[in-house]
């Protein structure tokens, strides 16, 4: 917590002889409580597991089929790209296949109608790969899932998750309403540290209500994993209720799409992959400063979550994710890839910028390394929040012929593949799990 400037945390960690938690620091630095395994944190993305989880079981009761289109159960979707508008399917929101821009962040207000203002407002957002052509992370697709739920069920996606997840599960300590966390002991985000070290509270604290089903959840470590059990136990609750069939939770872990070698795969909405031979099941979230990580290996009887309130949370929890992977559940770090160096050709080829509406990211070279800057180009989580920084310059390394990895600072440990069109030429480079165009 002191090398990543993090004032407070919550781990939950569930082994063969059942959960545990580990939790210190305190809630926000301006009105500090302590937290406990009960303090409300903002899950962020691991919300995205709750919506498909949702959308299956639609699907399992016959009410929707995840091939069909969109627009078979919302006529007038639309992006840019009149294909896409047309044969974009339910399930490809869950796989981030669906290739338009996901990173749309815009207010529409906190009426019962923001959910449908926000999908008429994709109607201009182009794509940043054809669709169903490669994996690209995709905000704005769960906005859309949250509205066929919302069109299904004839309820509002905040009631809906309560009344079809949280209270068959008992997770009595999640929420959705930001009006609701009030009462509650609940965390704030905080800034990364200025260059004295210090952090302070972050804002806003409540997504737009047009991302809820992306992103606005807010629960417990004991809630959490009692999510993680629900999955592990193919469905039952604690009280032994089977509160969803267990093929619609098997169907939820079949990998969809493939998103590249030697990084594993999406299923419906949680990503696949491999440690020393142990299938593992993760996700993660991010909101205004507060980071959180979500894994399970079911072969081992593990799940854990770490939830931050700091803005380098996502490092803190890499290191714990690591720790308790080597040394609760014996599985030994994966050996470095063997080191790989480019061409001048290849060199040449990748440096530039890339690019997408709400950030540009360059690389280029610094004496005989090669050197890359993220640049936001739009606030988070609206349009009317001021963008953040740009990051220092930190250092990027091939790590094969097709990726890249960055070497320190924020986005220490983060992987970039390199994309290339039909043609063979470099067309995107996906960096922190989106598509970015290639520019120059």
């Amino acid at each position: 917590m002191a090398e990543f400037h993090i004032p407070g945390v919550s781990i939950g960690v569930i082994t063969a002889d059942g959960p545990e938690y580990f939790t210190a620091g305190v809630t926000s630095i301006d009105n500090p409580l302590d937290v406990t395994a009960d303090t409300l944190f903002q899950v962020g993305s691991n919300t995205k597991l709750m919506t498909a989880t949702l959308l299956l079981l639609l699907a399992h009761q016959g009410k929707i089929d995840l091939d069909a289109p969109i627009r078979s159960v919302l006529p007038d979707f639309k992006v840019q790209d009149e294909t896409a508008s047309a044969t974009a399917t339910i399930r490809q929101l869950l796989t981030h296949s669906a290739g338009w821009v996901g990173d749309h962040f815009i207010e529409t207000g906190s009426g019962d109608d923001a959910l449908d203002r926000y999908v008429k407002s994709m109607a201009n957002l182009p794509q940043l790969a054809p669709i169903n052509f490669s994996f690209s992370y995709n905000n704005s697709a769960f906005a859309v899932a949250g509205a066929i739920i919302e069109k299904i069920t004839g309820q509002l996606y905040e009631d809906a998750i309560v009344e079809m997840l949280f209270k068959p599960l008992g997770m009595n300590n999640s929420l959705i309403r930001a009006a609701e966390a009030m009462l509650r002991r609940f965390a704030v985000g905080h800034t990364p540290p200025n260059e004295d070290g210090e952090v302070s509270v972050a804002g806003p604290w409540p997504l737009p209500r047009a991302m809820y089903a992306a992103g606005a959840v807010a629960a417990s470590a004991v809630d959490m994993l009692m999510f993680a059990q629900f999955f592990m136990d193919g469905g039952k609750t604690a009280e032994g209720v089977q509160a969803i069939p267990p093929e619609v939770m098997a169907q939820m872990w079949e990998p969809q799409f493939e998103i590249g070698a030697g990084i594993g795969s999406v299923a419906h909405s949680w990503f696949v992959e491999d440690h020393g031979g142990h299938t593992a099941y993760r996700h993660g979230g991010a909101t205004v400063g507060q980071l959180s990580a979500f894994k399970l290996i079911p072969s081992k009887n593990f799940a854990f979550v770490s939830m931050t309130n700091g803005q380098l949370g996502t490092l803190f929890n890499a290191a714990i994710e690591a720790w308790l992977i080597e040394n609760v559940c014996g599985i030994a770090p994966a050996p470095d890839p063997a080191p790989f160096t480019p061409t001048e050709a290849q060199i040449a080829e990748l440096l530039g910028t890339y690019g997408r509406p709400i950030m540009d990211m360059e690389i280029k070279q610094d004496g005989d390394k090669l050197v890359a800057q993220v640049r936001a180009k739009q606030g988070f989580p609206t349009e009317n929040d001021p963008p953040r920084p740009p990051t220092p310059w930190f250092e990027v390394r091939f790590i094969s012929a097709g990726a890249i990895k960055a070497f320190g600072g924020p986005m220490d440990g983060n992987q970039g593949q390199l994309i290339r069109k039909p043609d063979g030429s470099l067309g995107w480079l996906r960096f922190t799990s989106r598509l970015n165009i290639k520019q120059n």
